[in-house]
């Protein structure tokens, strides 16, 4: 994310242990990217963080998935035709 050209990131921690997720949350706005001026800026300006731990239900999980599917789905095509989006799925395993 940090070396990305992308206009936008959806984070979708699926499942994750709550402590790796307090992590993450802790981290993302430490990071930060050059732009092509040389400036820099916070990660996190352009990150949309969707956290959801392994101890809730299934369905919970689930349902964390498709609304990081959409929230990307949004950026992409109703806030600006041409955006670059990038959508993570992390912790999800699919049989």
């Amino acid at each position: 994310m940090q070396y990305s050209n992308s206009d936008t990131v959806v984070y979708v921690g699926c499942g994750e242990r709550g402590n790796e997720m307090a992590e993450v949350l802790m981290d993302f706005p430490q990071l930060t990217r050059t732009l092509p001026d040389g400036r820099e800026e916070s990660v996190m300006k352009r990150t949309t963080l969707v956290a959801n731990t392994s101890n809730m239900p299934v369905a919970a999980r689930e349902a964390s998935i498709y609304t990081g599917i959409t929230i990307a789905e949004y950026f992409e095509i109703w806030v600006t035709m041409s955006m670059m989006v990038i959508l993570l799925l992390v912790g999800s395993s699919i049989a």
